[in-house]
């Protein structure tokens, strides 16, 4: 029988999956659910943000991004409040707890980061990222384009 070479895209897609279900493995114990750490991580970098704006950042719906920071709110992780200057917005913020595992989730990453490149030297490792970087630009560049072409069909 003859073995049929994986495609880019499928080996993309299978390291997608493995290294979620790993980083998920990982969160776990920190208490959180896969989509949480990505909130804490927006929010480290900018705090607070709306509750619409860390919708459109993770590219998830309004009533699942609501729901996203109502369970994180019942775990102690995120609090909420209304905008000083638009009390219609709904601020969303790191309670202590929040940061604090927010600096463990530093650690995760990190060693989610050994574990995926643990047979590359120095140099392999900055290719790979060089290379993922440069795949992600063309993939974005291509879905950038093919929304716009969508958009002058109609």
């Amino acid at each position: 029988m003859r073995s049929i070479d994986p495609s880019v895209s499928t080996l993309i897609a299978l390291l997608a999956r493995r290294h979620r279900a790993l980083a998920a493995d990982l969160i776990r114990p920190l208490g959180l659910v896969p989509g949480q750490e990505s909130v804490l991580t927006l929010l480290a970098v900018i705090e607070p943000r709306s509750q619409a704006e860390l919708g459109r950042e993770l590219g998830v719906e309004r009533p699942t991004i609501a729901k996203m920071i109502g369970r994180m709110e019942r775990s102690g992780l995120v609090v909420r409040g209304p905008a000083a200057h638009d009390r219609r917005l709904v601020m969303v913020s790191r309670s202590h707890r929040g940061r604090t595992v927010q600096g463990e989730l530093e650690r995760v990453w990190e060693r989610l980061d050994e574990v995926t490149l643990a047979e590359f030297d120095e140099g392999e490792s900055r290719a790979a990222l060089d290379l993922l970087g440069r795949l992600v630009r063309n993939v974005d560049g291509a879905r950038a384009d093919e929304v716009r072409r969508r958009s002058d069909q109609r």
